[in-house]
């Protein structure tokens, strides 16, 4: 069976060959991004690395583009991707004790989420599910870097806007309150290990 990258590196192909860049920069995109839900339960840090590395034609082509709507389309897409590496890239380090290195690609985690936010919020504005999407990734950096207040009103702001836009009782609802209740958890563990000492 031929994986969805697979396939989808033809076409990167034929762009390339066709001098497509906007095409090619969507393509990288969607090569990534299936590439690493493929192999993200066996990735390794030198394959994240490389498809870092891919990451960046994406960026290169989006700061090319004359058109400002299509250059805010493609640069959201180079810095949603480059998160979700960095925020990998940055579990694996502390997974494997290599903090320091850990806690660098957490801050570069933390600046591609918000630079994506960043231009959500031109796009759609303050009250839009991608804007939800995009607090709850930044609250999830927080969580994962152990800063539960701030990962906790990143968690806020996603359920606020979620709220307004699906009511509170929507099945899209129950990730986000899972959130919450998460962080609430991991904060009242905080105060539990404070209190013994």
């Amino acid at each position: 069976e031929i994986l969805a990258s697979q396939k989808l590196q033809k076409a990167i192909n034929l762009d390339r060959n066709n001098k497509d860049t906007i095409s090619l920069a969507k393509d990288y995109y969607m090569w990534i991004w299936m590439h690493f839900n493929e192999t993200k339960h066996s990735i390794t840090i030198d394959e994240l690395n490389e498809l870092n590395a891919k990451a960046d034609t994406i960026g290169i082509v989006g700061a090319k583009c004359k058109d400002k709507a299509e250059q805010g389309v493609v640069m959201f897409d180079y810095y949603h991707i480059k998160a979700i590496l960095y925020g990998k890239i940055y579990t694996m380090n502390k997974q494997h004790w290599l903090i320091d290195s850990a806690y660098s690609y957490c801050d570069k985690a933390l600046k591609y989420h918000t630079q994506a936010l960043n231009i959500r919020k031109k796009i759609f504005g303050i009250v839009h599910l991608d804007m939800a999407f995009s607090y709850n990734n930044i609250g999830s950096v927080y969580s994962i870097n152990d800063d539960y207040n701030r990962a906790l009103e990143y968690c806020k702001q996603a359920i606020n806007i979620k709220e307004k836009i699906l009511g509170k009782v929507h099945p899209n609802m129950i990730s986000s309150y899972n959130n919450l209740g998460i962080v609430y958890e991991k904060l009242s563990s905080d105060v539990i290990m404070v209190n013994a000492l």
